[in-house]
């Protein structure tokens, strides 16, 4: 059984702009838009086209809107002007520049300086908010004006849900919808199954894949599919941190709304990856070994909890596909943490289980047919 991991880096090859920053670019100028513009006045081109002077960023929004649909666009637009993560985000970008800024280390911020606010309170249910840009975004929402520490967390629990709407538009209702091509390093091998970390659909859209399995049984999306036609609320998507990973974590009950692992419990994300290791067993016993192969994820520790049961087991050969030598030496320290040194040198003895493998400079992308 040949089974294909993918995370964004898959996206990001193909010259998608799912990273949160590309997220938050577009958001931002949703939020410009939204402070004196709305339906009732003159049309959304003619409006931004006055307002803005950079004509890519013009064009950007202006695509952007036309390939989501005017419904869409002002819910999008609404969530940007009024949700605190958005808010948050934003002033934090402003103050650090070009750097990265990761979504999930700063809800993680967020919710953990809460909690330490409610602990130093000291069985107090008010007291001392230290987050700025909380108290900031607060200060004209009269029905959180002397709000207790229980009410912040639901606030900002109810706040993320949101944002996880607007995701949801973009992934789906924008980026879902662009013309992409296929990394051509896959277009010729064939897969049985497809673990996705990516809340988009552009690889099964772009493959063969559906046409030789069960959707429902192998293929599954573990944070979530976007799906803005969705008829019910099954398979929301994942947005947040995960703790429990950690070896010294400690489980605190506010917080745990917050975490990957919870989301994906209560919201009903993919799980049947599980069912898959039944078939490697039984592939094993009748001689033939399971391979997997992991492209675009970083394989960020979050996450180790996934692929560390692949990774280990002994009928499976792993093969990861890296960008250069930086990228690998990321990739081999995010792993020594999920699999513990001792592992990883086993796994990569004289007959190793783990294969690198670059993606070469230039490597062309096609369509597959």
């Amino acid at each position: 059984m040949k089974i294909l991991i993918i995370g964004n880096g898959y996206d990001l090859n193909m010259g998608l702009n799912t990273s949160y920053p590309n997220f938050l670019d577009v958001l931002k100028t949703a939020n410009e838009i939204a402070i004196d513009w709305n339906d009732s006045k003159a049309s959304l081109r003619g409006y931004i086209t006055r307002k803005f002077t950079d004509e890519t960023k013009v064009a950007a929004y202006l695509n952007f809107s036309n390939k989501i649909g005017k419904d869409y666009e002002r819910e999008f637009r609404k969530i940007a002007k009024e949700s605190f993560w958005v808010f948050h985000f934003m002033e934090e970008r402003d103050e650090i520049g070009d750097k990265w800024l990761d979504f999930e280390e700063e809800i993680r911020r967020v919710i953990d300086k809460l909690a330490s606010d409610k602990n130093d309170a000291k069985g107090n249910n008010k007291g001392l908010i230290s987050i700025g840009t909380l108290d900031r975004w607060t200060s004209n929402k009269p029905l959180l004006k002397g709000a207790t520490y229980k009410e912040y967390f639901k606030t900002l629990q109810d706040d993320l849900n949101i944002l996880i709407h607007a995701l949801e538009i973009y992934m789906d209702a924008y980026i879902n919808q662009l013309e992409t091509p296929m990394i051509n390093m896959l277009s010729n091998k064939e897969y049985d199954k497809l673990l996705s970390f990516n809340y988009t659909s552009t690889y099964v859209n772009n493959s063969e894949i559906l046409y030789r399995v069960n959707p429902a049984e192998d293929i599954c999306y573990i944070h979530g599919k976007a799906d803005v036609d969705r008829q019910d609320d099954k398979r929301k998507m994942v947005l947040g941190f995960d703790d429990h990973y950690m070896k010294d974590a400690t489980t605190i009950l506010e917080k745990v709304p917050f975490e990957k692992y919870y989301q994906r419990i209560v919201n009903k994300t993919d799980n049947n990856y599980m069912k898959w290791f039944d078939e490697i067993k039984q592939q094993a016993e009748a001689g033939i070994t399971s391979s997997v192969t992991l492209f675009g994820h970083s394989l960020t520790p979050s996450d180790g909890d996934i692929l560390k049961e692949f990774i280990i087991n002994e009928n499976v050969q792993t093969e990861i596909y890296y960008l250069d030598d930086d990228d690998r030496a990321r990739k081999v320290q995010n792993l020594a943490y999920i699999l513990g040194p001792d592992k990883l040198i086993e796994l990569s003895g004289p007959e190793p289980r783990i294969r690198w493998l670059k993606i070469e400079d230039g490597f062309t992308m096609e369509r597959h047919v």
